[in-house]
């Protein structure tokens, strides 16, 4: 139609008929995927690190591990599946081995599902172990804990204090076994990131043995302190002391 359109004060929907419908747009071409890229040994792990992104899907992809030394350097991929890595610094040396469930309905080989499903009802998705000795006897209480890199918490009023209070059950309840937990929501004024920590002593198993194991120890669903044979087959059970460490 050749008639003026409506003015604005009329049906919005008449508004649209006073010129023909706007086709719709072509979609954009289909292009291969690029092709893998090279992994050539790069010897700081940019190389692995990006083979592996691109062999995982993208539900895969939203999970990606690695490991930064507190010496600088670029941080070495961990297949979050199930992989080990060694670390050093100036205090501690060892392995941590590091795994998670892979996502539902992906195809992803796991060969250690019965790892987590010995762990008890219901089975953990994930699990961390530290291996390792101190280079130097530490002063005062030693902690593990997570912390974000990405910067402080973005939480809303509610979301925050609902926080503080499981935050403050979850330590009384440590406070009851004489653990301390430490926490921090993060600051964007000190540069102090969120923080999650509890005691060494407080882990769910403490693995006590003389001379570097093969990661991961595998264990049962018992909780506490055991001896650990050189083939990594876990012992007897020892007790909270013999996993403390004196430093007054």
């Amino acid at each position: 139609s050749t008639a003026p359109c409506p003015l604005a004060t009329e049906a919005f929907v008449k508004f649209f008929h006073c010129a023909p419908p706007l086709a719709p747009p072509a979609p954009p071409p289909l292009t291969p995927p690029p092709p893998p890229p090279p992994c050539a040994d790069l010897g700081d792990g940019r190389a692995l690190g990006a083979a592996v992104a691109y062999a995982m899907t993208a539900a895969e992809r939203s999970l990606q591990v690695s490991l930064e030394d507190s010496g600088g350097g670029l941080p070495r991929p961990l297949v979050p599946w199930g992989g080990s890595l060694p670390f050093e610094n100036e205090f501690f040396e060892g392995h941590i081995f590091f795994v998670h469930e892979p996502p539902q309905g992906s195809n992803t080989p796991f060969e250690y599902a019965s790892l987590l499903a010995g762990r008890g009802e219901p089975p953990p998705l994930w699990e961390v172990q530290i291996q390792g000795r101190f280079k130097m006897q530490p002063t005062g209480c030693v902690f593990f804990g997570l912390e974000l890199r990405e910067g402080p918490m973005q939480l809303g009023l509610v979301t925050r204090a609902l926080c503080k209070v499981i935050l403050k059950a979850g330590g009384s309840l440590a406070k009851q076994r004489g653990m301390e937990i430490r926490h921090s929501f993060g600051s964007a004024f000190t540069g102090e990131r969120a923080l999650l920590a509890f005691p060494l002593t407080g882990a769910d198993r403490v693995f006590v043995h003389e001379a570097p194991v093969p990661l991961p120890i595998v264990g049962d669903d018992r909780r506490g302190v055991f001896s650990v044979s050189p083939t990594g087959v876990v012992g007897a059970e020892l007790g909270k002391p013999a996993a403390t460490i004196s430093t007054d």
